[in-house]
């Protein structure tokens, strides 16, 4: 998203689409284990990365499975050494419908939804890192296996109606370490402990209750 600019910290943005997944897997403070977590590269954040949080929770419509972090991509199996052999991976959505069917999908949709919030840890978030997504890399580099952290992707309906999602733009962690909110900005990574598990402290407080 090309619209995330410091000046609009604390604005909705969209339409946000992409991988989602919970604002508890985001360890503030050390890049390499968002990174280990989310599946992507090492280094992919060492440019910065945004939070987007989610101020409604998703309709049934306008999401699919992706299983969890471990499934690069959202897909079974590991990531392969090029595009072509990536995309002929099965895909978690399709796995769960073949096996389950379309009504006991949506069941677990609807069920997976109370499983999340628009508030405190376990609220839905978009992590948009600067760095974007290099199409000459392959899927086995650029998207490792994470941590196995939940994953859905934001869609749209299969009719085409269905508007896709807005979010809150409410953090910007810059190349420094340094966490711009509205308003304010804390550094996370100033190498002064105490000081900077305050720092984290106070920016998780704010991001589950933004």
């Amino acid at each position: 998203m090309r619209d995330l600019t410091l000046d609009r910290l604390g604005q909705l943005v969209g339409p946000v689409t992409g991988n989602i997944t919970t604002l508890n897997a985001i360890p503030f403070g050390n890049p390499r284990a968002v990174e280990q977590n989310l599946g992507f590269e090492k280094g992919r954040l060492n440019a910065g990365y945004s939070i987007l949080l989610f101020k409604t929770l998703p309709t049934p419509e306008q999401f699919i499975f992706e299983g969890t972090t471990l499934r690069s991509g959202g897909k079974l199996g590991v990531p392969a050494a090029t595009t072509e052999e990536d995309a002929a991976r099965q895909s978690v959505h399709q796995s769960i419908l073949d096996e389950r069917g379309v009504r006991i999908y949506q069941q677990m949709q609807t069920q997976s939804l109370k499983t999340t919030a628009v508030s405190g840890p376990k609220r839905m978030v978009r992590v948009v890192a600067v760095t974007e997504h290099d199409p000459a890399k392959s899927p086995e580099d650029q998207y490792p296996m994470g941590g196995g952290q939940l994953q859905w992707r934001l869609t749209k309906a299969s009719d085409g109606t269905t508007p896709r999602m807005q979010a809150l733009f409410a953090a910007h962690i810059d190349a420094s370490g340094t966490a711009h909110i509205k308003g304010k900005t804390l550094s996370l990574i100033s190498g002064t402990y105490l000081d900077d598990i305050a720092a984290r402290t106070e920016l998780q407080q704010y991001l589950q209750w933004a």
